[in-house]
């Protein structure tokens, strides 16, 4: 309901933070962000790779989280979304 009403009132003060480009490249991000950070901020990450992984620090562990989801989401998810583009195009075309 929150998502609907920040859509349908973009000129209130919520609507413009959230339709601000850098906020908006962070929804762009938000699925990829959602996937990685489990590999940097598992509890049970200490007990696999010991308490001297430098990556399982805090600053750290958020700018590899940043790093794998901006490599994930332009290296794999955007390709996956102009490939499917392509081929519902060509799809499409032959129906005509």
């Amino acid at each position: 309901m929150w998502m609907l009403w920040l859509v349908r009132n973009p000129v209130s003060l919520a609507g413009r933070v959230f339709n601000q480009t850098a906020m908006a490249w962070v929804g762009r991000l938000s699925y990829s962000l959602y996937i990685w950070q489990t590999f940097f901020l598992h509890h049970l990450n200490i007990e696999v790779f010991g308490r001297n992984g430098w990556w399982n620090t805090f600053p750290t562990s958020w700018v590899c989280i940043l790093a794998a989801a901006m490599l994930s989401y332009y290296g794999v998810e955007r390709p996956a979304l102009r490939l499917r583009d392509v081929c519902l195009r060509s799809l499409h075309w032959r129906e005509i």
